[in-house]
């Protein structure tokens, strides 16, 4: 069913080991917003097959991505990456006034409100 919405092979889709004429080919494609790409169940376009593929998990529910420790799953490599700072106690988002860190980067701007004013500390405070 995918080999029928795909482009064919050597379009420049191949991935990193591609010749340099085929990231050019590549490039202007990004550049002039073709998408050659499509997904059978929503019909959204992406320049890439491996982005095509990627997004297809959002359908079937597919995660390939399994963490050796706890085997949660995730649908991207990159996410399960970022997840497993969580075993190794990394929380890369360091507040600048206070040096309090957090796993999730969303929590930092969060925290960032109560050294602005723009969030009461006494609703949820985040104590540094």
């Amino acid at each position: 069913m995918l080999g029928s919405l795909l482009p064919p092979a050597g379009d420049g889709t191949a991935g990193k080991s591609s010749s340099p004429s085929t990231a050019r080919a590549i490039q202007q494609r990004i550049l002039s917003g073709q998408k050659p790409c499509q997904c059978p169940d929503c019909g959204r376009r992406f320049d890439r097959r491996s982005t095509l593929m990627a997004h297809q998990r959002l359908h079937t529910g597919e995660r390939p991505y399994k963490c050796p420790e706890c085997r949660k799953g995730f649908m991207q490599q990159s996410h399960l990456v970022r997840h497993r700072g969580i075993h190794a106690g990394v929380k890369p988002c360091v507040c600048a006034d206070w040096g309090k860190s957090f796993v999730k980067t969303w929590n930092l701007p969060k925290h960032q409100r109560c050294h602005s004013g723009q969030r009461p500390r006494q609703s949820r405070p985040y104590l540094c």
